[in-house]
């Protein structure tokens, strides 16, 4: 899945106006300092778009080598880079006090395809200054217990810092993935944490391959248990009780049947997934059945078609299995 974050973009600062453009480079072999808002800004920008991670978290307040910010690497934001490159990097100077606590820094770049036009706040710590919106945390808690990864790097909670930039986002495992109001999402972009709401909507889905294997294995779980003249079955659909005239059911005599209703819900059949075991498919459709039987009523044989075809139990289908079987419950 793939998840563009973006944050802001840089540029000259010459006469604090509007910039130059900054393209990808080699990495910084040092943190570079900052003496003013802007020109933190530029830089962190800069070293986003030569993929220089060290460089870019210590102007954000991240730490790239802490465990806790594991996506804040190279590694991840190389791909980032491969995804969506950041360029033409504009940064426009405020023209802040450089003995300010804090300045507003406006910046313009390009992430992809996207244009990207974003405000830093920027923080005077000790003389130097540092970026407090910099990054981006991810809500990703919808996926606790999936294996998530982003950018091929599993994180360490369920909101990791990224930097602004390009994300896939994959489960563990070949049977879900992200989906967004139902529908299968690849790409999110992100300016900024107002646009984080998709994201905080996401949630897991079975794969198209996924959800027409579910729908095969239950149609094919679920005639068989048709096919048996028993008066119960691993269904469930229990006719044994006696009839509202006393009439007995008899052993052996079952014959059920889709209606047309039922063939029709058992085609499209809706799924759902387990909330306390996400890789277990479900549906709560109703599936209609005829069931016609032969019964005893005081020695005389009787037969026909039940009013009722007994409760139909739900049925499962656990994806984290090797082969993937429906179990009734």
């Amino acid at each position: 899945i793939l998840l563009i974050a973006a944050a802001t973009a840089i540029g000259s600062l010459a006469g604090g106006a509007a910039g130059r453009g900054s393209g990808a480079g080699p990495a910084a072999e040092a943190a570079p300092t900052a003496s003013t808002a802007a020109e933190s800004v530029e830089q962190f920008l800069t070293a986003l778009a030569e993929g220089d991670a060290g460089a870019a978290a210590s102007l954000a307040g991240g730490d790239a080598g802490d465990a806790g910010d594991a996506l804040l690497s190279d590694e991840v934001l190389e791909r980032s880079l491969e995804l969506a490159p950041l360029t033409d990097i504009v940064v426009r100077d405020p023209g802040a006090d450089p003995d300010a606590a804090r300045a507003a820094v406006s910046a313009t770049f390009r992430l992809g395809d996207r244009s990207v036009t974003r405000q830093f706040d920027v923080w005077n710590t000790s003389g130097e200054w540092e970026i407090l919106d910099a990054l981006v945390h991810l809500p990703l808690s919808s996926f606790d217990g999936l294996g998530a990864t982003v950018n091929g790097v599993q994180p360490e909670d369920a909101e990791p810092a990224v930097f602004p930039g390009a994300y896939e986002i994959e489960l563990d495992g070949d049977a879900l993935e992200v989906s967004v109001s139902g529908v299968a999402e690849e790409m999110f972009t992100i300016a900024s944490d107002d646009d984080l709401e998709p994201l905080y909507i996401a949630e897991p889905m079975l794969t198209e391959e996924s959800a027409e294997t579910f729908r095969r294995l239950v149609r094919a779980s679920l005639e068989e248990c048709l096919a048996l003249p028993e008066l119960t079955t691993p269904c469930g659909l229990d006719v044994s009780a006696p009839l509202d005239d006393g009439a007995i059911p008899v052993e052996g005599t079952a014959q059920r049947a889709l209606t047309a209703e039922g063939e029709q819900a058992l085609g499209e059949l809706s799924i759902e997934l387990d909330g306390t075991d996400p890789v277990r498919a479900t549906t709560y459709d109703y599936i209609y059945i005829a069931t016609r039987i032969e019964a005893d009523r005081a020695g005389e044989p009787i037969s026909g078609t039940l009013y009722s075809s007994g409760e139909l139990l739900q049925p499962y289908v656990d994806f984290s299995e090797t082969e993937p079987r429906v179990s009734w419950e």
